[in-house]
């Protein structure tokens, strides 16, 4: 999980583009593929990628699966995507996250 974790943080550079999206897929898919079950902190970061690569409704869904389980959702991150939400005009999100 710290690999992958590690590799979603190199993710993290404004404006990545459809490959930023596609190398955040992959490490996703790469991880559930292996078996391995996501941390709190690999939640954390794949949510903060996904606000950074303007895929909110994926980091929506992966944040209401994250509160449904007993991870620990960082506030960062919550204020993340809602700033994220915001930057877009996504507003009705924004709401949907502040009420999780």
């Amino acid at each position: 999980v710290e690999l992958h974790t590690a590799a979603l943080t190199a993710c993290r550079t404004p404006d990545g583009g459809q490959e930023a999206v596609e190398q955040v897929q992959f490490i996703h898919s790469s991880l559930l593929q292996s078996g391995v079950q996501p941390d709190s902190q690999y939640l954390n970061a794949y949510v903060m990628a996904l606000c950074q690569c303007g895929e909110l409704d994926t980091a929506f869904q992966a944040l209401q699966l994250a509160c449904v389980g007993d991870k620990v959702v960082a506030q960062v991150v919550c204020s993340g995507l809602l700033l994220a939400c915001l930057i877009r005009r996504r507003f009705e999100m924004e709401r949907q996250v502040y009420d999780l």
